[in-house]
Formats: structure tokens, sequence, C-alpha cells
């Protein structure tokens, strides 16, 4: 039986080592999800006091890195360097259950997408409200967050 390019014990020994890594950098607690080249979870790990959605945002984020093409280093690179649109690498990295499907069929070139296009899908995608969220949707929350950090910020200043 194929592994499908990734065997359990080097998704095992990955997710243990990036653990790892990330105590050195005294990151705050993680969840990582390895998907293997057929999309299916191998190996998942979620340190103590990691947040309650934090294991959905790796399994999301590994799947949109996988449909994309690339790995999530060169997801975030994309990302940090403003080639993938912020906005849209959120919706893609919330695009769990196949809600990204409903508007790009599985393995088409998102580069040829015009812009507006993708800013309309996603737009569509976090404006739409989530169980996971007490149905709210992403931008409700992403909203929300933003208030609460600014008032934070006017608290402490």
């Amino acid at each position: 039986m194929s592994n499908r390019g990734l065997s359990l014990v080097d998704a095992q020994r990955i997710v243990k080592e990036a653990l790892a890594a990330a105590r050195k950098k005294n990151l705050p607690a993680l969840a990582i999800a390895l998907l293997d080249s057929g999309g299916h979870l191998k190996a998942f790990a979620s340190e103590d006091d990691a947040g309650t959605q934090r294991g959905q945002i790796a399994t999301g984020k590994a799947n949109a890195a996988l449909g994309m093409g690339f790995g999530t280093g060169q997801f975030y690179s994309l990302v940090k360097d403003n080639v993938l649109p912020e906005m849209f690498a959120v919706c893609i990295n919330g695009a769990t259950n196949g809600l990204l499907r409903q508007y790009f069929p599985k393995g088409m070139d998102l580069s040829n997408v015009h812009q507006n296009r993708l800013n309309a899908v996603a737009r569509r995608l976090n404006e739409r409200p989530r169980e996971t969220l007490q149905f709210y949707s992403p931008a409700e929350k992403f909203s929300e967050c933003v208030a609460s950090t600014e008032n934070l910020l006017h608290r402490n200043r």
C-alpha cells in the first residue's frame, strides 16, 4: 500500500521536530497537522494550552497549501510578500469542508483568476456564518478581535 508521499514514521518525526523548534523559539502553544499527498491527515499534535480552534486552523492551513501545490512555508512567504492577498489566504486557511471547491475546482490554476474574482470569493466566504464560530462569520469574529485589541491598546496608554 502506498504512503502517498509521507510515511507515518516520517510524519511523526516532523511533528516532533517542529514542536521542539517551536519550544526553542518560545512560540505560543501550537497545533500541527501533516497531510499526505492525498489530503489524508497523517499526523497531528496539539500542545497543552493551544487555543480551541488551533487544530482546525492547522488542518485548514495544511489543506490550503496542499491544494495550491506548495508547502506552508511558501504559503506564508506569499502572504508576507503580498503576492497572495492576506484576506484570500485567511479565506483559504478556513476553507475546510470543501467551501473553496464551490468556487474553484480541485487542481484549478488560481494564477489565472482575476483578483476581483478572488476578492469576491474571499469576501463571500468570510461573511458566511460558521457553526464552529457559534454561527458568526469569520469577518464578524475578526472585527470583534480587532475591536478588543484596540480597546486593550487604548487602556494601556
